[in-house]
């Protein structure tokens, strides 16, 4: 599905879980697209809970939206949720998602409830940035923050690897995983995120790009002006992103909680645990009417 945003642009996005559920907005991760909410959709179904996944500019059914910022994507976050008539909502940030979901933290104090961040990355100008993560992580990293157009470019085989042959996509990702996760990787979970890094390229690489060199910037809001609930999940054995990073974040965000789960990594919590994130959701929104 798409809407037209004020500004001509176009934004993608699908529902997941109960149609008449409470309202939550799912930002994806990196490289990812709206198809990631799906792994919510079963959960979602059982507690009552509306899943709006969107495409972020450039990826998926979304228009590109050149120089843009994480504060622009919160409020394309606000547009589309007075477009839907959503009233007050929560978000959840996935893993790339995780600053942007911060970022609507801190610029929708009018209409958040609360903000849920997943195995999400942290300023990548922290000295914990990298801290316990797989070494091939590492290095993409470094090529990300100094060479985002080439780096999202190189990616264009492997998307289309994924689109392809995903089951050997996925053999390819489960690489330097954890157990948790290479053992959620072999199931229809695989699939999906086959699926999300392929349509994240459904445009090229220019806006993979846009999304790789904001999630390197510094960020243009201060997380200890935060002024809403925040709630992070992390798993002990996350290769991907690193928890002592995500300790150091839940430590500058004023009142968050911080849920570390044991022998989780970055797939398997949400594959896992999609429930109990969906219930603290439940929680915040029934706190803030």
């Amino acid at each position: 599905m798409q809407l037209t945003l004020a500004d001509g642009r176009m934004l993608g996005y699908a529902e997941y879980g109960d149609p008449n559920g409470r309202p939550l907005v799912f930002l994806h991760g990196f490289p990812g697209s709206r198809l990631a909410g799906a792994i919510l959709d079963r959960a979602a179904h059982a507690r009552g809970v509306r899943v709006l996944a969107t495409d972020r500019p450039g990826l998926g059914l979304s228009s590109r939206q050149p120089g843009r910022t994480l504060l622009d994507t919160a409020q394309d976050v606000r547009e589309f949720a007075d477009t839907l008539r959503l009233g007050t909502f929560t978000v959840l940030g996935e893993s790339g998602g995780g600053p942007y979901a911060l970022a609507c933290a801190h610029e929708l104090t009018d209409v958040l409830q609360g903000a849920l961040v997943v195995c999400g990355l942290g300023p990548a100008t922290s000295p914990t940035a990298t801290a316990g993560i797989a070494s091939k992580e590492r290095i993409g990293y470094a090529i990300g923050s100094r060479v985002p157009l080439l780096a999202a470019r190189t990616l264009l085989p492997v998307a289309a690897c994924a689109r392809r042959w995903p089951r050997r996509f996925v053999h390819v990702t489960r690489w330097q995983l954890c157990r948790a996760d290479r053992e959620v990787l072999q199931g229809q979970l695989g699939e999906l995120v086959a699926a999300d890094f392929a349509e994240a390229f459904r445009q090229g690489y220019r806006g993979v790009a846009d999304d790789l060199t904001l999630l390197f910037r510094p960020w243009p809001f201060d997380p200890s002006a935060i002024r809403v609930p925040v709630v992070f999940f992390h798993g002990t054995d996350d290769r991907t992103v690193s928890l002592i990073a995500t300790r150091e974040l839940a430590g500058t965000v004023p009142d968050s909680q911080l849920h570390v789960y044991e022998d989780d990594g970055h797939f398997s919590l949400m594959a896992r645990n999609a429930g109990d994130v969906l219930e603290r959701a439940l929680e915040l929104s029934v706190a803030l009417p």
